[in-house]
């Protein structure tokens, strides 16, 4: 993992660039928007998802990075040396909640689906995250992600079921043409 870390902006802003035009094109979706890109620590990361960063000697499932929409646009952070291949995951995963804050009225949103309005976003950028990772050709990374999201118990896992159940993932290198970006409701 530390061989392929991310560890300065500039690098992260030349995989930001890949991943962008990447999901463009896989999606056929247009992120047309300014997004301010940034990297954190740890700690500013958990304290930003909600969460709090304990070290361990061993593997620790975390977020590794965030999306924000507030009164100056759209911004992306990462965790600084998270791998390249998290980097990409995370990315695509909180470049699906910018499309989805600049796409879905969050209130028309909010009456549609309750108190399951935030297991419709994590779901969906579950189920984007994980289909970029198939269509990107990181078939073993793709399958270890999948696993893990079926098996988590929370908002995020029980959200990529449902949208696996109605978008099923394909496991090629081509989109399906039946997407949730196309789809509004989405569920």
């Amino acid at each position: 993992c530390s061989a392929s870390a991310i560890h300065t902006v500039e690098e992260f802003r030349t995989l930001y660039q890949r991943v962008l035009p990447t999901m463009e094109s896989f999606f056929d979706i247009k992120l047309g928007m300014p997004v301010r890109v940034r990297t954190a620590d740890a700690r500013t990361i958990a304290k930003q998802t909600g969460s709090v960063f304990r070290p361990t000697k061993g593997f620790d499932a975390r977020a590794v990075g965030f999306a924000r929409m507030d009164k100056d646009g759209f911004a992306l952070y990462i965790e600084n040396g998270a791998p390249r291949l998290a980097a990409m995951e995370t990315i695509a995963h909180e470049l699906t909640h910018i499309w989805q804050y600049a796409n879905w009225n969050r209130k028309e949103m909010a009456r549609s689906y309750g108190s399951n309005l935030d297991l419709v976003y994590e779901g969906m950028a579950m189920w984007a995250s994980v289909q970029f990772l198939y269509l990107i050709g990181e078939t073993a990374f793709a399958r270890r992600k999948e696993a893990i999201a079926l098996q988590r118990e929370d908002i995020y896992g029980q959200g990529f079921r449902y949208f696996c159940q109605k978008y099923p993932l394909s496991r090629g290198t081509k989109c399906p043409e039946y997407n949730p970006f196309h789809t509004l409701p989405p569920l």
